[in-house]
């Protein structure tokens, strides 16, 4: 496929899915979960499933953002980056690029042979950066919790910020908040 037809196909995608997978932010949270991107599940029930256990009762981390304004939940990528199962067949092209590299080509970030995908990634960070930035956790002592590898791989991606917050990073797939010294 033409570079620009790939990219245009991106930008349709990005514009009829965006709206289905959203973040979940309050601006009095003092704790602000980073995840990668929506799933299936995620999409259908409107918000992060992650698990996240807190004081003996298993939640979601969107369960405990939409229950608890202390805690916000913010999407890598507001779309999903795997195929999906209602996923419009048009948009299968993208996922034979970026499926893998959701897996594990993260870690070459913007170093990929398919320059598509490399301005792909730059596209994607530079909407993370734009969402994260109008939360205001970073101006404000907080925590800011990053959930997996592919979210890792953003975050640090983020320059030229000046952070008050502490964050901290979970590679499992649940934690508890204890663990987090979060109470």
């Amino acid at each position: 496929m033409y570079s620009n037809q790939w990219l245009n196909l991106c930008r349709f995608y990005f514009a009829e899915y965006k709206k289905k997978g959203s973040d979940i932010i309050h601006p009095e949270s003092d704790v602000y979960f980073i995840v990668d991107a929506p799933t299936d599940v995620e999409l259908e029930v409107g918000h992060a499933a992650a698990t996240i256990f807190d004081a003996g009762s298993k939640k979601s981390l969107g369960e405990l953002a939409k229950t608890n304004t202390r805690f916000s939940v913010l999407n890598v990528c507001s779309v999903p980056l795997q195929e999906t199962t209602n996923l419009d067949g048009k948009y299968k092209v993208l996922f034979d690029l970026l499926t893998p590299m959701v897996k594990e080509g993260y870690a070459q970030f913007g170093e990929h042979e398919n320059e598509d995908v490399n301005k792909f990634e730059k596209a994607v960070l530079y909407d993370f950066k734009n969402r994260l930035m109008k939360t205001g956790c970073f101006n404000k002592p907080c925590k800011v919790v990053v959930y997996g590898e592919f979210a890792k791989t953003y975050f640090e991606k983020i320059d030229d910020v000046n952070m008050e917050c502490d964050v901290l990073y979970v590679t499992s797939d649940s934690c508890d908040l204890k663990e987090l010294n979060i109470e």
